[in-house]
């Protein structure tokens, strides 16, 4: 089947749900397709780093498609139901995955906008980054201006180039050193 591998569970998904009367508890619709399925517990008992089964949480995903879809829904907590619709539908392979792309569109978005959305966010950390190390830059160029010489001497002394780190890319060891060189150019 194309798409994701939990789309293989949306049919029998939809059988097994028919065949419970049309609703039952989350855990018995779960036992029943991976029954129905003759799925072993080999394959049952493989996790997911969340540590759920993941043959589980690819049911639980066929479930969420479906009642995105119309198909399902559900009534009370821990409770799925067939809607009018689902009791009638006789899904194929195809037209699950023609569901799947249409509901993930109206839900997951595409990769091009979710990298857009991304992109945005990444750039507003940045300018944030940027302004707050402009503003420090600014403040301790200030100070350096209203140092005396005198000070400035004893600074240059305090900030000899063993005490500074020539790795460090912070705006204080920039300046520190940029005076360092002009100092010693002098």
């Amino acid at each position: 089947m194309k798409g994701p591998h939990f789309l293989k569970y949306c049919i029998p998904l939809l059988r097994v749900m028919k065949n419970l009367g049309g609703s039952g508890a989350t855990g018995e619709v779960v036992d029943a397709v991976i029954a129905d399925l003759k799925i072993p517990d080999s394959e049952v008992e493989q996790l997911i780093p969340s540590g759920q089964s993941r043959v589980r949480n690819q049911i639980q995903w066929a479930r969420f498609y479906l009642t995105k879809a119309g198909l399902m829904d559900s009534p009370k907590s821990g409770v799925w139901r067939l809607t009018q619709e689902g009791v009638e539908a006789k899904l194929t392979e195809e037209q699950v995955y023609q569901l799947f792309q249409r509901i993930h569109q109206t839900v997951g978005g595409d990769a091009q906008s979710r990298a857009k959305k991304k992109e945005k966010k990444e750039k507003e950390n940045l300018d944030n980054d940027i302004v707050e190390d402009e503003a420090h830059s600014e403040s301790l160029l200030e100070t350096l201006k209203a140092l005396t010489p005198k000070a400035s001497s004893a600074s240059a002394n305090a900030c000899s180039p063993r005490s500074v780190s020539t790795t460090s890319r912070s705006p204080v060891a920039l300046v520190t050193k940029a005076s360092m060189a002009s100092a010693a150019s002098a």
